[in-house]
């Protein structure tokens, strides 16, 4: 049996959270999340969902790079979460300029 040379690696993630219906204004949480090679940044999210924080609120319609709407800020750049390499040291934010509907979620400039 192959003996794993190394353990798994983890990265502290900081999320912004924002719930109008408690908070006056947005804050910031960090978490500690394994990561493997290939980690998206949606995996990050999906990760922290499901096993640390299940009120923490992401969208994503994922056709794995071809949709818009889920897009994020990490680090100060717009990315698109689910073809987005995880990192150490992320700061994951929602997109500027939008009304938060909740943490990571806003509003739609598309008409449904």
């Amino acid at each position: 049996m192959k003996e794993l040379s190394e353990p798994m690696k983890t990265i502290k993630v900081k999320v912004f959270r924002y719930d109008p219906k408690k908070d006056e204004k947005g804050r910031y949480e960090t978490y500690e999340v394994p990561i493997t090679p290939g980690m998206s940044v949606l995996d990050v999210l999906d990760y922290i969902y499901a096993n640390i924080d299940s009120s923490l609120s992401y969208y994503y319609s994922c056709h794995r790079g071809y949709n818009a709407c889920c897009m994020l800020v990490v680090n100060g750049k717009i990315i698109r979460p689910c073809t987005t390499l995880a990192t150490e040291d992320m700061t994951i934010e929602p997109l500027k300029g939008r009304k938060i509907i909740k943490d990571l979620v806003v509003e739609s400039d598309l008409k449904q």
